[in-house]
């Protein structure tokens, strides 16, 4: 495999800026980094089969595109399924006639139960829904962006578009964002409506140890009807890799009784001075436990400058507790979630909204946050 050909490329398409950017004497190598999405990745223990890394299109020796393929394992009630994830998919403008012989290799590929796609564009929605088959849906509310708004100076943009008022600078900027803050304030929403119930006690942590195994299991024990990437204590530490030490990535546990309840992993964009939720996870989805979870993450998040908090995904129930809350919501117009199978028995549960529960914590997240 040609990595520097491929850090080009993406160097050019400016994805996985985080896999290419300045390294220290100190840190690993681009090559060091990409190897452990495969070496280090526990899912590749469970294929049997020669697994292919990826699929790229050359033009004279040099690379002009090119698809990831990332293992990934899901669970399904007592089914553990094999899932194979898109991630990095790009073509040179030059070539673009050639976009669709990239993904027809990963779509073809076999001895794969589940194609999930977790950072769909509005182009990967149009090609994936013309494919055919395997049937590709997005899982119900997927659409939706939450923002739970800190900073609302820096940050009022999200309401006044939901409202469809032009963003506007100067006093007039200001204005509108006090009168947000302060309709916040008074009727008790988003960060105002935030604190820790007396039944929870939350914790950061900086280390994922044993314990998310005893969670796992009473995990999907408690939702055995849910489509659920996998959380053992393994693979989340392969998903989070060394952002927890770094401070990239901040992980919540909720406790009940010194029984690990529930916990939300966030990792920060420096660029936009946002967090993003990328995983929120409950064995009892109440009020007082998203709420619980939310205030201690906003209070970190305050402290350190944070503009905004962003949520993607989530099961129905869980956007009802935000929207409960006076969480903002803005509507996309595609999904960032896709899902596919050839399965006829996996397409009847795609049908069932309570099969979903999707998270950014799947799929190409440790390839993003390397």
């Amino acid at each position: 495999m040609d990595y520097s050909g491929l850090d080009a490329l993406w160097r050019q398409a400016g994805i996985f800026t985080a896999v290419h950017s300045p390294e220290s004497p100190n840190q690993p190598s681009f090559y060091e980094k990409w190897r452990r999405l495969w070496d280090e990745n526990p899912a590749m223990k469970g294929v049997d089969q020669p697994w292919p890394i990826g699929w790229v299109l050359e033009d004279h020796g040099t690379i002009v595109g090119a698809v990831l393929n990332i293992p990934d394992r899901y669970k399904l009630g007592k089914r553990t399924l094999t899932a194979a994830v898109a991630s990095g998919w790009y073509v040179d403008e030059g070539f673009r006639s050639h976009s669709l012989s990239l993904m027809r290799r990963y779509l073809g590929q076999p001895n794969v139960d589940l194609l999930p796609t977790t950072t769909a564009s509005s182009k990967t929605k149009r090609i994936l829904e013309a494919y055919g088959k395997p049937t590709f849906v997005a899982p119900p509310g997927a659409q939706y962006r939450h923002y739970l708004v800190l900073n609302y100076r820096h940050h009022p943009a999200r309401p006044l578009r939901k409202l469809k008022i032009p963003h506007v600078k100067g006093p007039c900027h200001l204005g509108l964002a006090s009168l947000y803050r302060i309709r916040d304030s008074v009727l008790s929403r988003g960060r105002f409506g935030l604190k820790i119930a007396p039944e929870w006690k939350v914790t950061s942590e900086t280390v994922v140890d044993d314990r998310f195994d005893t969670f796992w299991r009473d995990l999907i024990e408690q939702y055995p009807n849910r489509l659920l990437a996998f959380r053992d204590t393994e693979t989340l530490r392969w998903r989070l890799g060394s952002k927890l030490s770094s401070g990239d990535a901040h992980l919540y546990l909720l406790h009940r009784d010194e029984d690990i309840r529930g916990f939300a992993i966030t990792h920060f964009d420096p660029k936009s001075r946002l967090i993003s939720l990328t995983d929120l996870q409950l064995l009892d989805e109440t009020a007082s436990a998203v709420t619980s979870l939310l205030a201690s993450i906003a209070k970190d998040a305050m402290e350190h400058g944070i503009n905004s908090i962003e949520i993607t995904g989530l099961s129905l129930e869980k956007q009802k507790l935000l929207a409960d809350l006076g969480l903002y919501r803005v509507t996309r117009g595609f999904s960032h979630f896709y899902y596919g199978s050839r399965l006829p028995e996996l397409q009847e549960h795609f049908a069932d909204p309570g099969t979903w529960d999707p998270s950014l914590i799947e799929g190409d997240l440790p390839l993003r946050y390397l």
